[in-house]
């Protein structure tokens, strides 16, 4: 549904009116991942960047997942997660540099959000619970 042409991803999502939640998945990050930087190559293009995420926004899309780079991290922008998972089953792929095989689990529900980054060894490895719920300052220590 992203790259250049997220014309039609707006028209596809205005017709979404009944999700609780909207997950949108491609290929290449919106963003720049880990110091990763190349239009077209590794994240896209400003100009176009800026469509997509402006289509994401207005249509309240919770997550967009892609993969492309060998890594797992998660950015926020503009309440969006971009949410990069790449890395499982690719071993030959894997240069000795880059962080951990993996998968992401993303399980919704009424609270939100968890993405758990499973390990190549069925371990958890990191997690991430959106939206964020902190405990009421009250309950905070100096």
């Amino acid at each position: 549904m992203g790259g250049p042409k997220s014309h039609g991803s707006n028209k596809r999502l205005q017709r979404i009116t009944d999700a609780h939640y909207k997950l949108v998945f491609g290929h290449h990050p919106a963003f720049p991942v880990n110091g990763f930087i190349g239009d077209y190559q590794r994240n896209l293009d400003a100009e176009n960047r800026r469509a997509f995420w402006q289509v994401l926004v207005q249509h309240g899309v919770l997550a967009y997942l892609c993969s492309h780079m060998l890594a797992f991290d998660v950015q926020i922008h503009e309440g969006v997660l971009q949410v990069m998972t790449a890395g499982a089953g690719t071993v030959p792929h894997m240069p000795e540099d880059s962080e951990y095989l993996h998968c992401v689990q993303v399980a919704v529900d009424n609270f939100g959000a968890s993405l758990p980054s499973i390990g190549h060894k069925g371990t958890v490895r990191e997690w991430l619970t959106w939206p964020l719920t902190l405990p009421s300052s009250e309950t905070w220590t100096r």
